[in-house]
C-alpha cells in the first residue's frame, strides 16, 4: 500500500514538473500570438511597471487604489508607445469610462506618466496587454503580460 502512494506521489510530481515546463516555453494558440513566460534576457515588466509608478507609491493605500493606478499607468505606457492618433484614442476612450469629476485627475496623471515613460523608459517598447495584481504580506505582487521588444 505504501509503495502505491509513493508511486502516485512520484507521478504527481512528474505531472507538476511537466506543467511548469509547459508554462515556461512558447505556446502558439491556433489563432493568436505566441506567449512567452519570462523570456530569457528580457527585463521583467512587472518590475519595470513598479518602478514606473514609484513616484505614486505614497498615493495608494488599498488594493483597489493600486489597481486603478496600475490601469492608468498601463494606459499611459501604451499611449506613449503607440502612434500619436492611436495613443490619443486610447487615452480618450479610457478617460470616457471615468466619472466626469475624475477625468481631469486621470488626464494629469496620464500626461505625467507619458512624460516619465519617454524620459526614463524610452528604450522599452513592449506594449502591455494584461496584468494581474494581488497584495501579499510582502507587498504588491504584480504580473504583467507584454509583447516582446520591437
Amino acid at each position: 500500500m505504501g509503495n502505491d502512494r509513493k508511486k502516485k506521489k512520484d507521478e504527481d510530481k512528474k505531472k507538476a514538473l511537466k506543467r511548469r515546463r509547459a508554462h515556461s516555453t512558447a505556446h502558439p494558440p491556433s489563432d493568436g500570438p505566441v506567449v512567452l513566460f519570462e523570456p530569457r534576457g528580457e527585463v521583467k515588466m512587472s518590475a519595470v511597471m513598479l518602478d514606473f509608478i514609484k513616484p505614486y507609491e505614497q498615493v495608494w493605500e488599498t488594493e483597489d487604489e493600486l489597481r486603478k493606478l496600475v490601469v492608468v499607468a498601463i494606459v499611459a505606457w501604451n499611449a506613449a508607445i503607440a502612434p500619436d492618433d492611436k495613443g490619443e484614442a486610447l487615452v480618450q476612450s479610457t478617460m470616457a469610462t471615468f466619472p466626469p469629476e475624475a477625468q481631469v485627475d486621470f488626464l494629469s496623471i496620464v500626461v505625467a506618466l507619458v512624460e516619465r515613460k519617454q524620459r526614463f523608459f524610452a528604450s522599452n517598447t513592449r506594449l502591455i496587454v494584461d496584468y494581474n495584481l494581488t497584495l501579499t504580506r510582502d507587498g504588491p505582487h504584480l504580473l504583467i503580460m507584454s509583447t516582446l521588444p520591437t
